[in-house]
């Protein structure tokens, strides 16, 4: 039995078992190729809503801009047109050259505000008109009316009666000068026949967008009447500058932009516009001072889908060139991980110690390597901040535990509040410090000590030096009521501790003597921190004020416990 258990043994393999680099280089491709698969199933799968997505937020976008550009273009014209039929003066007859009319200035204005603006008319039912028409778009217009060169404009008049009726031209240049004047009897055009007077009279401001004559580009009417119906404000607008807005718009590569009215005139398109069955395409209706505006949006899937294709494809041909880089080189790697790992774990040994004089390990090039060293240098010096904070605050508590012995075993007041005083700025780093005590007779604070590290200064205590006279804060106002603007009569009679980062910029208390005696001084009393002197369970018999803390510029949370502990004791041995 012995004998087939040893042949057992003999002819048992040991476990298979992997190096480590070979274990990283495993584990290394398997991640790599595992990555790729997932990137190129996303890229694939998700791709094509995202691209849906993409594309009709974008189309949202920009047709918001060109509806906004449209009614941009209009909202001058209309409001003016709105405003002008109020005016009574467009009511006066029309006659002879019309540059005397009370209305030819308000004629002009509108003209000059708007340049998408062809003419504006003031037309009348029984056949007059006064009519300024900008005509340096219109070269048809100036070659069969003769008009001289630097015609920018015409100004026309319709006078008369139905028999008898004129009309005139005026060529005008930039700035209204006169060029020349042309007169025909032959009359045959009528305002009431146009549609913006029969428009106006049925109450529609804007037209449905139309050819113009002059050029056969789109625009619009715009009219509005005068009280009565008799007479109709009207202007042609060009849509020019719809095409213009277009042309700027950027979609994407191949995309293309179409702006129709609402009985399908083209107004505005973009060089780029396609329409193909497998594009995507998105058809916006917006209503523009009642009229319906169609913009239609269409581009090519590869405008807004191609990197997807492309990343599916750039990861594939990464994965490949990866693996034949990294093959090689994981090995080598390996090495400076273990050895890395090796004095991370050293380190760990001796930080358990809480010894943090260990080498920091070096970083690496891989980055979740380079970050755990990284982290753990971080981590180690935390700890040893932390430490040290921790060995600091057992040295203060010490202090404190010293002090209220001694303080316990003090029999001379004077003593006392200096050893008070000096133990507080000591945990506290601060510049300087006041003590007060409680004078009930007066109801009042006395200042019993008052140092300053900056300004040398030392005043009561064991010092030697008395307490300048008049210092005092009063715990009482004038008339009775407790004085909480001061900080120290306000810490005492609340029995609150004030903790202040910068008093000049303090809204609760009243700092003005403080400003001053930093003015008078060339000082600066930034941080405060006043704790009240009041023993368990007794009465506040005074407050212990600290200024300007050295180490941070104000006084931690930590500090206020210390000396809150402290006051607390002092205030025991006081009592």
């Amino acid at each position: 039995m012995p004998k087939l258990m040893e042949e057992a043994s003999m002819n048992s393999r040991p476990p298979f078992r992997l190096t480590f680099r070979v274990s990283v280089t495993v584990v290394l491709v398997a991640t790599v190729l595992a990555m790729a698969l997932v990137t190129v199933t996303i890229a694939l799968t998700i791709g094509a809503e995202a691209t849906r997505r993409n594309a009709e937020t974008l189309f949202s976008r920009i047709a918001e801009s060109v509806a906004e550009s449209a009614e941009n273009q209009l909202a001058i014209p209309v409001t003016m047109a709105r405003a002008a039929v109020l005016d009574p003066q467009g009511l006066v007859p029309i006659e002879g050259s019309g540059r005397l009319h009370p209305f030819y200035g308000y004629l002009w204005g509108i003209l000059l505000a708007s340049p998408s603006l062809r003419s504006v008319s003031l037309g009348s039912a029984d056949g007059t008109l006064l009519q300024l028409i900008r005509t340096d778009r219109d070269a048809d217009l100036l070659s069969r009316l003769q008009a001289p060169a630097g015609t920018r404009f015409l100004l026309r008049t319709i006078s008369g009666s139905e028999k008898t009726r004129s009309q005139v031209d005026t060529f005008l240049a930039d700035g209204q000068i006169f060029l020349g004047r042309r007169n025909d009897p032959n009359v045959d055009f009528a305002p009431r026949s146009t549609p913006w007077f029969q428009n106006a009279r049925q109450t529609v401001i804007v037209s449905e967008p139309y050819r113009l004559d002059f050029n056969q580009r789109p625009g619009v009417s715009i009219s509005a009447a005068f009280p009565g119906g008799l007479r109709v404000l009207g202007m042609e607008l060009s849509l020019d500058g719809l095409q213009t807005f277009v042309d700027q718009r950027v979609v994407s590569s191949h995309a293309g932009i179409e702006v129709l009215g609402a009985a399908g005139l083209v107004l505005a398109r973009s060089q780029g516009f396609e329409e193909k069955a497998d594009w995507f395409k998105k058809t916006f209706i917006n209503r523009i001072f009642d009229q319906e505006f169609q913009i239609v949006l269409t581009a090519p899937r590869s405008d807004f889908g191609g990197e997807f294709r492309t990343t599916a494809w750039a990861v594939i041909v990464a994965t490949g060139v990866l693996l034949l880089i990294l093959l090689p080189l994981t090995l080598g790697f390996t090495r400076r991980l273990t050895r890395i790992i090796t004095i991370l774990s050293q380190d760990v040994e001796m930080v358990c110690r809480l010894d943090f004089s260990g080498e920091a390990p070096q970083s690496s090039r891989i980055k979740e390597f380079d970050q755990l060293a990284r982290a753990f240098a971080i981590m180690k010096s935390t700890l040893s901040s932390e430490t040290q904070i921790l060995a600091d605050a057992q040295l203060k508590l010490k202090k404190i535990v010293e002090t209220g012995i001694a303080l316990s075993t003090e029999k001379d007041s004077n003593a006392l509040c200096q050893k008070i005083l000096d133990t507080a700025k000591e945990l506290t780093d601060a510049d300087g410090g006041t003590l007060y005590l409680l004078n009930e007779k007066e109801r009042i604070l006395d200042f019993n000590i008052m140092l300053n590290d900056t300004l040398g200064t030392r005043f009561g205590g064991t010092s030697g030096q008395p307490i300048p006279p008049g210092l005092k804060v009063n715990l009482y106002r004038d008339d009775g009521e407790e004085n909480h603007h001061n900080v120290a009569s306000h810490a005492f009679l609340t029995g609150e501790t004030i903790n202040i980062t910068n008093a000049y910029n303090d809204q609760r208390f009243d700092f003005s003597g403080t400003r001053k005696f930093d003015e008078a001084n060339g000082y600066r009393s930034k941080s405060f921190l006043t704790v009240p002197l009041k023993p368990l369970g007794g009465e506040v018999l005074g407050a212990l004020q600290l200024i300007n803390a050295r180490q941070k510029g104000y006084f931690t949370s930590d500090m206020q416990s210390f000396v809150e502990a402290l006051s607390a004791s002092a205030a025991t041995a006081l009592y």
